[in-house]
């Protein structure tokens, strides 16, 4: 296991393909259900082979494919950044799935902050 401190669908992901590229499936969707096709039914252009290449999106789709999976959002900022990062987004008027690809926060997250902005 290469970080027992990881979520553990990442820490899955950085010991089949690496830390880096678990990192970078976090950064690029973490919060976000996401659906993976199986191995042999992964196109060129699909994000997960833009993420990390195509061996390793290869890799991840044989370990996870045919389903959908929620991705941990791994380490990021500050709650403080988050939640202004947040706050601003919501002012700007993005949907809660704009903001959770802009922020990579969950999507709970971002509908809890709503909630307390709505309340204050």
């Amino acid at each position: 296991m290469i970080s027992p401190s990881l979520p553990a669908l990442l820490a899955e992901l950085a010991d089949a393909i690496g830390l880096p590229a678990a990192l970078a499936i976090a950064h690029n969707r973490g919060g976000q259900m996401v659906y993976i096709p199986q191995p042999d039914h992964l196109p060129d252009s699909h994000w997960l082979v833009e993420t990390v290449g195509m061996d390793a999106a290869r890799t991840v789709a044989a370990l996870l494919g045919g389903g959908c999976h929620l991705i941990p959002l791994g380490p990021t900022g500050t709650r403080a950044t988050i939640k202004t990062a947040i706050a601003d987004s919501l002012q700007r008027g993005l949907s809660i799935a704009q903001i959770v690809a802009e922020t990579g926060v969950s999507r709970r997250t971002v509908e809890r902050h709503r909630a307390v902005l709505r309340q204050g």
